[in-house]
C-alpha cells in the first residue's frame, strides 16, 4: 500500500469539513494565468494546481485533504492532472469551487 493510502485511512475527512471549507472560500474573479503565475503558487500561504487545464487556488483545503498536506504542496505551482488522476476516485474530482481561471 502506497503512502497517500495508508494516510488516506488514518485522516478521513468530514462531509461538513469540505463543505465549510468550500463556504470559506470566497468568489473569485476568472483570470487567464501562464504556467509561471502558478508556479509562484507553491507553498502553504498559497498553493495554486493546474488541473486539465484550469487553474485552482487548493490553499483552504490542504489542512482537509486526506492524504495530508505535503502531497499537494509536492505538485503545488504544477500541472498536477496526471499525478491527481492516477490516484483519486472519480468523486475526488469535484473542485470547481476552488477554481480561479485557466
Amino acid at each position: 500500500m502506497g503512502a497517500c493510502a495508508s494516510n488516506c485511512l488514518n485522516d478521513e475527512v468530514t462531509v461538513a469539513q469540505v463543505q465549510a471549507a468550500k463556504q470559506k472560500q470566497q468568489p473569485r474573479v476568472q483570470g487567464v494565468y501562464t504556467a509561471e503565475e502558478v508556479a509562484q503558487h507553491s507553498t502553504a500561504a498559497s498553493a495554486w494546481v493546474i488541473y486539465k487545464g484550469k487553474v485552482y487556488d487548493v490553499t483552504r483545503f490542504l489542512k482537509l485533504h486526506p492524504g495530508g498536506q505535503d502531497s499537494v504542496l509536492n505538485l503545488a505551482g504544477t500541472d498536477c492532472t496526471d499525478a491527481f488522476d492516477a490516484i483519486h476516485p472519480y468523486n475526488a474530482r469535484k473542485m470547481e469551487h476552488m477554481c480561479i481561471g485557466v
